[in-house]
């Protein structure tokens, strides 16, 4: 997987990451830069991706036509620390920021109807969330679950267009 969309997080993210971290000292991985994912974009088969010039000007208009299906915007809550037990790739268990949020769940369903879904994450498997780390041992699930985070909520204004080789946004889309 190299592109994703993902939901562009406030700077307050960072405050609840850290605030975690010393809970997390046996996890196999730490992120220092978080994530909130809306949609994978799958490559086709072994295929080289496709540049991002290429891939703005066929997003643009599903992103605008997925976005009209927010009537109220999409407002977002960073509502406390969860996990994956066995999550379908990866070191486990996952420990994330869990997300409230039914605008992006129907945001992530509108793009799911324009975009093929990826298998076992997307559609009725998207979970949104903030990984924070994996592969932890029970102790630090535990400790990093009892500590929790603080309630954080913002509105989404667009979506950031993700390379994942690159670990950076490469553009960006507003919502309308």
């Amino acid at each position: 997987m190299t592109y994703s969309l993902n939901v562009p997080l406030p700077g307050a993210i960072y405050d609840r990451l850290h605030g975690l971290l010393p809970q997390l000292g046996g996890c196999t991985q730490r992120r220092r830069d978080p994530t909130l994912v809306c949609k994978r974009l799958p490559t086709v088969g072994g295929a080289e991706p496709p540049g991002v010039g290429h891939l703005r000007t066929e997003l643009a208009p599903v992103i605008a036509a997925a976005g009209a299906a927010l009537t109220d915007g999409c407002a977002v809550t960073v509502a406390g620390v969860d996990t994956f037990e066995t999550p379908p790739s990866g070191a486990a268990p996952v420990v994330y920021l869990a997300v409230d949020s039914p605008d992006l769940l129907r945001l992530h369903r509108a793009l799911c109807a324009q975009l093929e879904p990826v298998a076992a994450l997307e559609g009725t498997a998207y979970v949104p969330h903030v990984t924070v780390a994996r592969g932890c041992p029970p102790d630090s699930v535990a400790g990093a679950t009892a500590a929790g985070v603080a309630p954080l909520s913002f509105h989404v204004d667009a979506l950031e267009l993700y390379d994942s080789r690159y670990r950076a946004a490469v553009t960006r889309f507003a919502l309308p």
